[in-house]
């Protein structure tokens, strides 16, 4: 990925504020611990086409049952740096992400998947991105492996994962109401965003997206 951050925009066809982003998100993420990371990427408006004032939407996969520490440490990091115009967006564990993308993607979430820039783990996207069924077989017309069926390895979280779970997710909780309430004043109903957490994911589901893929699952039953 370093050439795209190293070469005139219109080598690719991306506009220079979209290259400003794309640098600015790939020194976040050179820069996030990668313990238990098996991906990292743009996300959102950047992977389109931003507009100015978008924040960076940054997509992390994180290794099953360490998920929490995994935002955690890139939620300091972020702060740290003053990178404000960041936003962790939308963070997986790699079983909830691979669970995703083969049975419950819409075509709006398969387009945005599909646009999705890789920073770090782009090899493990790629399998992610081959996963996705259609038609009986993947995005890229590949069979989706057949996996076989083994019982699961118990796997317990460690402590700073519980931690963060029980003290660290109610805070971050808080925090996005309060921020979802200022969004909808300075921008409108569309500005609004809830907070979805549990074990396995972390991400804003905005009002605008669930907008979005209601009018799609409209037009797609007529």
């Amino acid at each position: 990925m370093k050439n795209i951050f190293t070469v005139e925009p219109k080598a690719h066809g991306y506009s220079k504020l979209k290259i400003e982003k794309m640098r600015y998100a790939s020194e976040f993420v050179d820069i996030i611990p990668k313990k238990n990371v098996l991906f990292a990427g743009i996300s959102g408006s950047v992977s389109y086409e931003p507009a100015i004032g978008d924040d960076v939407d940054i997509f992390i996969i994180a290794r099953r049952n360490h998920l929490w520490s995994v935002l955690l440490r890139a939620m300091i990091v972020r702060r740290s740096s003053n990178m404000k115009d960041i936003c962790l967006s939308l963070i997986l564990d790699d079983r909830y992400a691979s669970s995703l993308y083969r049975e419950g993607l819409t075509e709006l979430m398969k387009r945005d998947a599909l646009h999705v820039i890789p920073l770090y783990g782009s090899e493990y996207y790629g399998n992610l991105l081959q996963s996705i069924p259609r038609d009986g077989k993947s995005e890229y017309g590949i069979e989706p492996a057949r996996s076989e069926i083994r019982p699961e390895k118990l796997e317990i979280p460690g402590v700073v994962d519980i931690l963060s779970l029980i003290f660290f997710a109610p805070f971050i909780f808080l925090k996005s109401i309060r921020r979802s309430h200022l969004d909808k004043k300075s921008i409108g109903m569309d500005g609004m965003f809830w907070t979805r957490i549990s074990r396995r994911y972390f991400y804003y589901d905005s009002r605008k997206y669930v907008k979005l893929s209601r009018q799609e699952q409209e037009g797609d039953a007529r």
